[in-house]
């Protein structure tokens, strides 16, 4: 059985994928600019940011580990 994906525009793909992302984890990320996931709650000046790349054309999947006590911005696409 072949599996459908609904896309209004497939060159939206990256950006409607990280809006949806955002709606469906309210107050854990945000998303900064046109496509930075960042965690909402800032962690201390003196520790260090973790950060990961999605690759150019990547669907986002990295930014599901956006969080407290894990990534603190994923940059995909």
């Amino acid at each position: 059985m072949a599996m459908k994906k609904l896309l209004n525009k497939p060159e939206n793909l990256v950006q409607e994928l990280l809006e949806g992302f955002i709606l469906a984890n309210p107050g854990k990320v945000a998303l900064e600019g046109n496509n930075l996931v960042v965690r909402t709650t800032p962690k201390s000046k003196d520790k260090v940011a973790l950060v990961t790349l999605g690759g150019a054309g990547h669907e986002p999947a990295l930014s599901g580990v956006v969080g407290e006590g894990m990534l603190d911005i994923s940059v995909p696409g």
